[in-house]
């Protein structure tokens, strides 16, 4: 944890150029030489240049001489070129030198060139060339002879001030690029892959590329004149750049992307450029067109020409164009698209243009005819998300470019007619069709492309419009119907659509508020209903400012400028809706809240009190303080105080004309039992528009409240939330408190301030709120504190530290920095909870050096003493907080250089300060290696007794602290460090080697000396040893084992590593380093513990990201030698078990450090997985040799399951998907075993799975035509592999056939996976057509498991279109009677699970409406209800079609009545012969129709059976079998829910009968669900209850006690509390039985309620409170005992409410709030002071009560305490 904080190493201050020390001499005699020149300023701006004391202020004073020189350009000019004094001349002079300077002299001057190109380029090129020539001439040389990085970046700013200079040296720069790139691409060759780090080669290429396209783009109209001779060296020298270019192009799949990219931008302008050169200007249009056409588009030539194209030998476009992969065609096309002009984009030219098997010859353009179709074609070839995005990308600059031609050439009458035609209908339609086809992809950079296409769409429908609409009709027709129509499809998509927002916003500046509104009415109310969609939120939310700003733009010009009119006409619209929106259901009131108000209140400044008074008026609410009602309220408070719309002062004072104002709302709010109400509360307190406001006493005073009521939430959210909100207003406290202080400094300097007592009150009054702060907080971080209130204390805590440790006034005068306040954090270091103690250390490194109160020796050796004590634990969180103390002695004592410690290893350890100055690094130095020594002692003692070092001094806390004190040190003098660091490795390899001895055994769970070989006489008792002796050795060695691979990884990643040769500042050698990752290999390919394997990979993941960041090769080869360490493995490795153990997490760690440091070209990755999927697809020769594969396939799952590599394999999943269906189909139990495992891993990263806190689950899952169109080939292996299973799979004789059925399942389950298509294609090649027939024979297989999953993968074959009728087609298959014809089991069966699974899967897409289902499917159904009947004796299709009729069938409808009917027959037979109704699944689904029809609809029910519904439940509840008895009470439960309906069940009868099972019920399950329908009915006992209240009563009583053992025990505690409140309801009650029921019942409470009971039994308590005390006492006639009982059990209840668990506070919380006279739900502790109140104006006579109370006041002596009258 420690090694991700990095507190030692700081930024540092860029330091500033040096320039030569001559030029400020020059600068000092041109100033005095002339010193009222127009140059002066000039010459101020270059020498405060050169004396800037960093590299931001010599930019910054470069910039104004730069703006100086470009601002008076032409006076400039004057002075340099005409006669002018020669003293200002040589000023000028002066300057420009320097700047010239800056350019050739400096190296490193990068950031300073672009401001001295921009200055150098407004200069006069007759006068700037003379002077720069020299200095280019020398510069050419020096990159000839000792070329660097920083000669590209010179030349490119050359370019921009002088481009022709640049031309005449075109062959010496061109070989220098051509040379400089040749070297750049060298790492990336195959025979140079993972000697060099491709990261930092990938930038150096991809820059140097970049710089010579800025320079090929500034030479682009002067360049082609200069390449008109073939035999000039600038024509060869640019030859040999444009072949140094083609290889990037030639061999894109060895380099990155952009490398590729980027080259083919620069081989199209070049190759132009050398198009250009011999032509005269009048044919270089059409031969620039004719020739792109021939070498790049040969398929659309009509007339193709046999002469070579250029360069043909060495290039050879025409032949390698087709052939080149499709993201190369796309790189070249989009260089086309920048190289070439619209005239020869746009010349006409002789095209064959294909339609399907034919052509026709037209003609046609580069540009509409020949590139944009290509780009189309492309896209749809296109299979992954790059190069899709890529043509999508292109597919967008073809239509910019499109505009642009417009532009420049609409009103050309050779061009207007081609581009009139060429816009017709179809083409808008075609670009339409492919957005709608993209812009739900899941790639948001696609999406994004695809809004760029609708933009520029209608930007090109603009031109064309106004273009052509007065020459063409359908142009007309398209400008009428267009917008319109296309507003109205949007507006009528799916609200959940993302993109649709941001197209509607497009089309608002068209069609305006009235053009939304007349396309839909209720634009407003569903835009704003549209907030609950959390991913719509942020484009809804622009969408509606747009809508809102408009509205009131058009309003205020329709009332003449009536700003107040205006806004009262648009409340009408916007206001009601919003108050409704915001009183509703959470998840639209939240993203409203979110995006919305932020949106409008800005609009509408003046609408926010309005809008609180709406909000409060708003009726139908139950409460005055209902919970909706004050959330919306506070929420629009939030929102206002967030955008400085409410002040601190004018906080409390709103609403004032309404009955209640707004600080009574937020004290409501404030003691709600909802948290996310309080929350809105703090944040409208905390959160300010400025950080200087002053809070006030109100906010204060309220904050105090929250602190009180909320510092247990036990809500982890909600505390983090809290923290934040608080964390701010600290902020705005101490900046208020700083500024007070500093005005009153400033008055007293004056004397005389009136405002000086105002801003001493300010800091005083915030010096002691930060005094109680610091009070209450560490007042709850006592020992044994609750985790919430102790972490909320502590985060509080350290966030008041942080934010004013730069206050000194709160650090010197407040008890933030005490000693005791030191005192309470230090002890936090020793709490059980990690975070706790995490949180209190990193408080501690805050707080001022030394500690306060241990700024002494004795106090330090305290200190030091208890780090040694606890780092010598056996216990993981001892050894934890020890180390924490040492690498705290480090920070605040050692680092100080003022401290000295020593003798760490005796039992007196020196604490000494340090007499005179001493260097920092030294005193560190010395401290490291008395902890070095430390651990020296305990490997010592763990080499000479494993049993010592368990018990005594175990390793894993010494290593834990040098890690620790690693990850904090500075090392700025290597040879220091070298041996210390040696050293320390020496230990750790010793350490692992001591603990591998069990770490690596076979049972690592405890330690068996016998397996190690290890006598009695060598290990002491075998018996100690198996037993607590063993698992502590065991402990020991992994944690050892973890701990000294972390301290490695640690060790790499801060100690310096050579980065050259002989590298003086090195810590560490390269064999040291190798040695390291050696050492960590070993360990992951011995041991089987997974905590030391875990633990292990991640200390190697940290040298292994540590190595990949370097550029010093030695380092950079050594995870590819691991690599092939762990694929030699694979082979090798005979006893690796539990899933391949160290195996997967070597590799996941070595392959993440790759995905995380080298992100454009991978060499790891692809060659780790080429060799798994090869081992893992080869299969085995013999059953015994099958190991190698089952490790591949078991590392190749753990990669899958890696987030950080998901990316990283994409061209892995088709390989891995096929071996894993392949390892179904093995001869060897391992490999199908392993291909098991890694199938549900792969379908989630090929499918998506379906997650329940997803809400949208469709979003997370693929259709078919998604996955197939991903993986194409997949289509025909699946499908073939379909047709083999189902033909086999059946073949009893076949031994293979039980193998195919499970690879069979494994296929039909990936096919199960998809979502079904809305719509049909059966012509796409890709169609699930084909599947449909061998998928439905496959549901007819006799295995059940494959019919299940046959009938589950036909859902997304079938299109919802076409659902009906297959389904109709599929009940042909299934007989209509007994008798008709021989049929098979097997077969119905199956059909029968596909018409359930069809139904299912396309209702819950929404892909088809219920009722066409009812209309169409039903009626067949019912044809074949005879399986329900006695007639068939094949249960299985029995319960099927009972599945179906239960999940699909609505009540009333005929099927279903005649289901029950049967249903009810089948189980009269059943009761007659006495036989069980549990007999078989389908004598189960009958009972539970019955007994829902009985229970629900007993009209119905016995209209259709003619049996009383109660009597037929009543049968079933008194049923000998408790199984029945048990589903009869299980749908009574679920009825109880729905009364209210018109045709209930009489539960007053029901009611009967569970009283007699309560005394007669044997089961305990049943019994259970007797007493929880009593207490749910919540019915009162029979009359004959309140009469003869004895005789009824002390059975129930009698029962209820002898249960209080048994397994219903909880239940009946929650029981007994109602059976109280029934007895008080009888009237005329037995003293004696009521005295023994009411003292049972508070002896039951007092009992099971205490905090030390379980949660379940306290639970039970608190439910038999909530049902016992749920009556109004006045209506009833108390004797004073049952008061008495009554007091107590709320006094139970009172203790309760301080609870740990959330659960029964809130439970007792709420029904306190509805019980007493509250408004609204309370907090615990505000619900305390409610029912003490309740209790003291109902009960004052109770002794109990006053006794409790004194109690509290003071619980050492009750007697002692005062009360009043």
């Amino acid at each position: 944890r420690m090694g991700k904080k990095k507190y030692l190493h700081k930024s540092k201050e860029e330091e500033p150029h040096s320039f030569p020390t001559n030029l400020l001499d020059e600068f000092e005699r041109s100033i005095k030489s002339e010193p009222s020149s127009p140059c002066i300023e000039l010459l101020g701006f270059a020498k405060q240049t050169i004396t800037a004391g960093g590299l931001r202020d010599q930019l910054n004073f470069l910039k104004k001489l730069g703006h100086g020189l470009s601002s008076r350009s032409e006076e400039v000019a004057n002075i340099l070129l005409l006669d002018s004094s020669k003293s200002v001349r040589d000023q000028y002079d002066v300057v420009i030198r320097f700047l010239i300077q800056i350019l050739f002299l400096e190296p490193n001057t990068r950031p300073l060139h672009p401001p001295v190109a921009r200055a150098l380029k407004t200069l006069p090129q007759s006068y700037l060339e003379p002077i720069l020539l020299p200095y280019f001439q020398r510069f050419l040389d020096q990159v000839s002879n000792q070329p660097s990085s920083y000669q590209g970046f010179v030349l490119e700013g050359l370019s921009e001030i002088d481009p022709s200079i640049m031309v005449r040296f075109a062959d010496r720069i061109f070989a220098y690029f051509s040379r400089t790139i040749d070297e750049a691409a060298a790492p990336f060759h195959e025979s140079q892959r993972g000697a060099f780090n491709l990261h930092e080669a990938t930038l150096l290429c991809e820059e140097t590329l970049k710089v010579f396209f800025a320079i090929i783009c500034r030479m682009a109209p002067i360049l082609p004149r200069e390449l008109s001779n073939p035999q000039s060296d600038i024509y060869l020298r640019s030859k040999q750049m444009l072949l140094t270019l083609y290889q990037f192009i030639g061999h894109s799949s060895l380099f990155p992307k952009e490398c590729v990219l980027t080259s083919s931008l620069c081989l199209m302008l070049l190759y132009k450029a050398f198009l250009i050169g011999p032509t005269s200007d009048a044919d270089r249009t059409e031969k620039i067109s004719q020739e792109f056409l021939a070498n790049f588009f040969t398929e659309f030539e009509a007339n193709p020409r046999p002469v070579p194209c250029l360069f043909e030998a060495e290039v050879n476009f025409r032949g390698n164009f087709p052939k080149f992969p499709h993201l190369t065609k796309l790189y070249l096309i989009n260089g086309m698209l920048l190289a070439l002009d619209p005239a020869s984009i746009m010349h006409p030219l002789n095209l064959k243009i294909s339609h399907g098997n034919d052509f026709n010859l037209k003609k046609g353009c580069l540009l509409l005819d020949v590139i944009f179709p290509t780009i189309v074609n492309l896209s749809q070839l296109c299979t992954d998300r790059y190069s899709l995005l890529f043509s999508i990308q292109l597919y967008s600059e073809c239509l910019q470019k499109m505009v642009n031609v417009l532009n420049m050439m609409g009103r050309d009458e050779k061009f207007a007619p081609i581009l009139m035609d060429y816009f017709d209908p179809q083409f808008f339609s075609n670009v339409l069709n492919f957005i709608w086809k993209h812009w739900q992809d899941r790639f948001d950079p696609i999406v994004e492309q695809t809004k760029n296409i609708f933009a520029v769409l209608l930007e090109l429908f603009d031109k064309v419009g106004e273009l052509f609409s007065e020459k063409s009709e359908s142009i007309r027709k398209i400008q009428r119907n267009f917008v319109p129509d296309l507003t109205a499809r949007l507006v009528e998509l799916d609200w959940a659509k993302k993109t649709k927002y941001s197209m509607l916003l497009l089309m608002f500046s068209r069609v305006g508020v009235s053009g939304m509104i007349s396309n839909c009415p209720d634009f407003f109310i569903r835009l704003l209903r549209a907030f609950s969609i959390p991913m719509v939120c942020s484009t809804a939310a622009q969408l509606l400012e747009t809508f809102l700003t408009t509205l009131r733009q058009d309003l205020t010009a329709k009332f003449h400028g009536n700003s107040e009119a205006a806004v009262q006409e648009s409340f009408n619209l916007w206001m009601d809706p919003l108050v409704t929106v915001l009183t509703s259901e959470d998840s639209v009131g939240k993203g409203v809240v979110t995006h919305a108000l932020p949106g409008i209140l800005p609009v509408f400044p003046e609408a926010i009190e309005t809008l609180l008074k709406r909000i409060w008026e708003k009726e139908n609410f139950q409460d005055e303080f209902s919970t909706k009602k004050l959330r919306a309220i506070m929420c629009v408070m939030k929102i206002g105080r967030k955008l400085g719309l409410i002040t601190s002062e004018n906080l409390g004072g709103l609403l004032k004309d309404t009955s209640v104002t707004s600080s009574e709302l937020i004290s409501k709010a404030l003691s709600h039992g909802d948290e996310l109400l309080c929350l809105d509360v703090l944040e409208t307190i905390c959160v300010s528009t400025r950080e200087t406001e002053i809070p006030s006493d109100f906010e204060i005073s309220t904050l105090f409240n929250f602190l009180e009521n909320n510092l247990k939430s036990g809500n982890a959210g909600f505390r983090q939330e809290s923290i934040g909100k608080i964390r701010k207003f600290i902020i705005r406290l101490r900046n208020t408190a700083k500024n007070s202080e500093k005005k009153i400094s400033e008055a007293k300097k004056r004397q005389k301030n009136p405002q000086v007592e105002i801003q001493d009150e300010i800091s005083i009054r915030a010096l002691k709120f930060v005094d109680w702060m610091v009070s209450k907080l560490l007042s709850s971080v006592y020992p044994g504190s609750p985790f919430p209130r102790q972490q909320l204390s502590l985060q509080i805590f350290q966030a008041l530290v942080e934010e004013c440790s730069q206050w000194e006034a709160a650090m010197t005068k407040t008890q933030l920095c005490s000693e005791k306040s030191t005192l309470s954090i230090l002890l936090c270091l020793w709490d059980t909870f990690d975070a706790s103690r995490s949180t209190a250390f990193d408080i501690l490194t805050v707080l001022p050096s030394p500690l306060p109160g241990f700024s002494t020796p004795e106090k330090i050796r305290i200190l030091l003493k208890s780090g040694i004590f606890l780092i010598s634990s056996n216990r993981v969180r001892e050894a934890e907080t020890g180390a924490f103390l040492f690498l705290l002695i480090l920070r605040k004592y050692v680092s100080t250089g003022k401290w000295k410690f020593g003798g760490i290893i005796t039992e007196n350890p020196r604490v000494e300060l340090n007499s005179g100055k001493v260097q920092v690094e030294s005193s560190i130095l010395e401290f490291m290696e008395e902890m070095v020594m430390l651990l020296e002692n305990h490997v010592e003692t763990a080499e000479k007794s494993l049993e010592i070092a368990a018990t005594m001094k175990p390793m894993h806390g010494p290593i834990l602290a040098i890690r620790f004190l690693i990850a904090n040190i500075s090392y700025k003098n290597a040879q220091l460090w070298t041996n210390l660091m040696k050293k320390i490795l020496s230990l750790l390899r010793r350490a692992i080697v001591v603990a591998m001895s069990v770490v690596a055994d076979l049972a690592p769970e405890g330690w068996n000396p016998e397996s190690q070989g290890i006598s009695e006489s060598e290990s002491g008792t075998k018996l100690a040893m198996k037993g607590p002796l063993g698992q502590a050795i065991t402990v020991m060695s992994w944690l050892s084992t973890k701990e000294a691979s972390q301290c490695i990884g640690t060790i790499a990643k801060y100690v310096p590593l050579p980065q050259r040769d002989d590298d003086p500042e090195a810590v560490l050698s390269v064999d040291l380093v190798g040695t390291m990752g050696d050492t960590i290999v070993q360990v992951l390919l011995s041991t089987r513990h997974i905590g030391a394997i875990e633990k292990s990979a991640a200390g190697f993941e940290d040298l292994c990201q540590t190595l990949m960041q370097t550029s010093y090769s030695p380092l950079f080869q050594l995870p590819s030698r691991w690599l092939q360490t762990f694929l030699d493995g694979i082979v090798e490795s005979e006893n690796v078990t539990r899933r391949s153990a160290g195996f997967p997490y070597g590799f996941c760690a070595l392959l993440r450090a790759e995905s995380r440091h080298q992100r454009s070209v991978k060499v790891l990755i692809p060659r780790a997985m080429t060799h798994l999927v090869k081992v893992a697809m080869t299969p085995p020769k013999t059953s015994h040799s099958s190991q190698p594969q089952v490790h591949a396939i078991n590392i190749i799952k753990d990669i899958l399951q890696d987030r950080d590599l998901c990316k990283d394999i994409e061209d892995f999943l088709l390989d891995i998907l096929k071996l894993t269906i392949e390892g179904y189909q093995s001869s060897s139990w391992a490999v199908r075993n392993s291909a098991s495992m890694i199938f549900c891993s792969i379908i989630e990263r090929c499918i998506g799975g379906r997650r329940a806190h997803e809400e949208n689950v469709a979003k997370s899952r693929t259709t078919f035509q998604e996955f197939f169109g991903r993986f194409p080939s997949m289509h025909p292996y699946l499908l073939q592999h379909i047709q083999y299973c189902t033909r086999h799979a059946q073949d009893s004789k076949d031994p293979q056939a039980a193998i195919l059925q499970s690879s069979l399942f494994a296929v039909l389950t990936l096919i199960s996976k998809l979502l079904p298509s809305s719509l049909p294609n059966p012509t796409d090649q890709l169609s699930p057509h084909a599947f449909i027939p061998y998928v439905g024979a496959a549901s007819r297989q006799s295995n059940t498991m494959v019919r299940h999953m046959g009938a589950l993968a036909l859902v997304p074959l079938v299109p919802a279109a076409s659902l009906v009728e297959n389904v109709k087609s599929i009940c042909q298959k299934i007989p209509w009677e007994k008798s008709a014809g021989k049929w098979n089991h097997n077969e119905v069966h199956g059909c029968f699970l596909q018409i359930r699974h069809l139904l299912r899967g396309h209702l819950e897409q929404g892909l088809i409406d219920a009722q066409d289902i009812s209309n169409e499917i039903f009626p067949e159904l019912e044809k074949r209800i005879w399986f329900l009947s006695r007639d068939n004796a094949c249960k299985p299709l029995t319960n099927i079609f009972f599945e179906i009729i239960n999940e699909f069938v609505p009540m009333g409808n005929s099927l279903k009545n005649k289901a029950v009917i049967f249903a009810k027959e089948n189980l009269e037979v059943k009761l007659e012969l006495g036989r069980d109704l549990m007999e078989s699944v389908s004598n189960q689904k009958e009972a539970e129709l019955c007994l829902e029809y009985s229970t629900k609809f007993p009209r119905i029910f016995q209209e259709l059976t003619g049996e009383n519904s109660v009597k037929f439940t009543t049968r079933l509840l008194r049923h000998p079998r408790y199984e029945v008895r048990h589903l009869a009470l299980k749908q009574i439960r679920r009825a109880i829910g729905t009364q209210g309906r018109e045709f209930q069940l009489d539960f007053a009868e029901i009611q009967d009968e569970m009283l007699r099972m309560i005394l007669e019920e044997k089961n305990d399950s049943c019994l259970r669900k007797v007493l929880q329908i009593m207490r749910e009915l919540n019915l009162d006992f029979p009359e004959i209850s309140k009469t003869e209240n004895s005789t009824f009563y002390q059975p129930i009583y009698d029962r209820l006690k002898s249960l209080m053992d048994s397994p219903s025990m909880i239940e009946t505690i929650s029981f007994f509390g109602f059976f109280f409140k029934q007895w008080i309801k009888c009237e005329n009650r037995d003293v004696t039985l009521g005295t023994k029921i009411s003292q049972d019942w508070i002896f039951i409470l007092k009992k099971n309620g205490l905090p030390d009971q379980m949660t379940d039994l306290r639970l039970a308590v608190t439910d038999s409170i909530i049902y016992g005390l749920d009556f109004e006492i006045r209506n009833f006639n108390l004797k004073s005992f049952e008061k008495e009982a009554i007091v107590e059990a709320w006094l139970v209840a009172f203790n309760l409410l301080q609870d740990e668990d959330d659960l029964i506070r809130e439970l007792l919380a709420e029904f306190i709030s509805r019980k007493m006279p509250q408004n609204f739900l309370t907090k615990p502790l505000q619900a305390q002071e409610v029912l003490l109140n309740y209790l003291f104006h109902n009960f004052q006579d109770s002794e109990i009560f006053w006794n409790f109370l004194k109690f509290q006041v003071c619980p050492m002596n009750p007697s002692q305490g005062h009360f009043s009258s």
